[in-house]
């Protein structure tokens, strides 16, 4: 129900508040309500690369990728190299020039915060 409700009114702020010493619903309301906005923020440029990196592959390189990092997991890359994958990991501002400059022969858009 939690999910479907998010899912048709979008991101919104909450609360979740426990233990003896909670104040009045009014005084935890006004906490919620003095958190920021989801909406219209840019978490990804918070959390994701500034600078491009290369994570070669291990063993015999067998494709090349272009990953646009909005906010991905440490490991991804990593995993991918283990399987022969050579990983240019992009900044999510990078241009369409930067990621025909590494020659990918894919792209990979990571999930994000």
């Amino acid at each position: 129900a939690l999910t479907r409700h998010l899912r048709e009114r979008g991101a919104m702020r909450v609360g979740i508040f426990s233990g003896e010493a909670i104040p009045d619903e009014g005084t935890l309301l006004a906490k919620v309500r003095q958190a920021p906005e989801m909406t219209g923020a840019d978490l990804s440029a918070e959390v994701a690369t500034k600078e491009a990196y290369v994570v070669p592959a291990i063993g015999t390189k067998k494709f090349t990728v272009a990953a646009i990092d909005l906010g991905i997991k440490g490991m991804t890359p990593h995993r991918m190299a283990e399987r022969g994958i050579e990983v240019h990991v992009l900044p999510a501002t990078a241009t369409l020039e930067e990621v025909y400059a590494v020659q990918p022969d894919g792209v990979f858009f990571s999930n994000g915060p």
